[in-house]
């Protein structure tokens, strides 16, 4: 799934927003707006991934797209959750093609054994944080390389962050005495950090596992960070199990006539 592709799927499930947003936005996520993949050919730095131009096509939102995950990551060969989604979709992949015979269903079930921490959380998503906040300004320059842009005061930046842990991150308020979805604005660090990072005008903050998606909108001025300040801070990651455990992923696929044909034609 590409990113594209990924934001469409959030937009379109349980979107909550800041009620400190402004209407231009409220109204920009409640319109029929276009998201459009944005190509930066013989620029140095590529990005934003994505724009949305609106207020009629005076002004455009530039998209930028990362992912992170509370498991550990090793700098050259990723986290240990992508790795090991990535091992899975190339085992079912290669599966699916042995399937021959029209109606024959495919199930699959891996064991997923990953070791969730806070620290990872946090180390991962400030690491990729800053790594692209570096960037905003080749950013902007592109599109405006690109005409899509005028000029740089013309561009709004978003960060769109993907937590991709299989299962979620949550943690226990005491306030609320119940679990509840972790975001990172529930950890210190991050918040600290939001306060410095001025050249942030939205983010899009995508969470859940499953079928269960959630996406935050946050217009990041004055009343949205001070909302943010008293939002409770993690002190641990705590699920409905341990933190190191071994999850059952099931992938399944009924054959379609399409696919078949696909596949007779392939091998041809």
């Amino acid at each position: 799934m590409n990113e594209k592709e990924l934001l469409t799927m959030y937009l379109g499930s349980d979107v909550s927003v800041c009620k400190y947003t402004s209407s231009s936005i409220f109204d920009l996520l409640s319109s029929e707006y276009e998201i459009i993949s944005f190509e930066s050919k013989g620029t140095q730095i590529n990005g934003p991934d994505l724009y949305i131009k609106y207020c009629g096509e005076q002004k455009v939102l530039a998209i930028e797209h990362f992912e992170f995950d509370s498991t550990k990551t090793r700098i050259r060969k990723g986290s240990e959750n992508n790795r090991r989604n990535a091992e899975i979709n190339r085992d079912y992949e290669q599966a699916l093609v042995n399937v021959n015979e029209l109606g024959d269903q495919l199930l699959r079930t891996y064991d997923y054994s990953q070791t969730k921490s806070l620290v990872n959380y946090r180390d991962n998503l400030l690491r990729s944080f800053k790594s692209h906040y570096r960037n905003i300004t080749s950013y902007k320059k592109n599109l405006v390389k690109a005409g899509i842009a005028d000029s740089l005061d013309q561009v709004k930046m978003v960060f769109f962050i993907n937590d991709s842990t299989l299962d979620g991150n949550t943690f226990y308020d005491s306030t609320e005495h119940s679990l509840i979805q972790l975001l990172p604005y529930n950890i210190k660090e991050f918040v600290e950090l939001l306060y410095k990072s001025t050249e942030i005008d939205l983010m899009f903050i995508g969470c859940g596992f499953g079928d269960m998606k959630r996406i935050f909108v946050l217009e990041l001025n004055k009343n949205c960070l001070g909302e943010i300040s008293r939002i409770p801070l993690c002190d641990d990651i705590t699920n409905l199990f341990n933190n190191s455990r071994s999850t059952v992923l099931r992938k399944s696929t009924l054959l379609s006539r399409s696919r078949i044909k696909e596949k007779s034609n392939t091998q041809t």
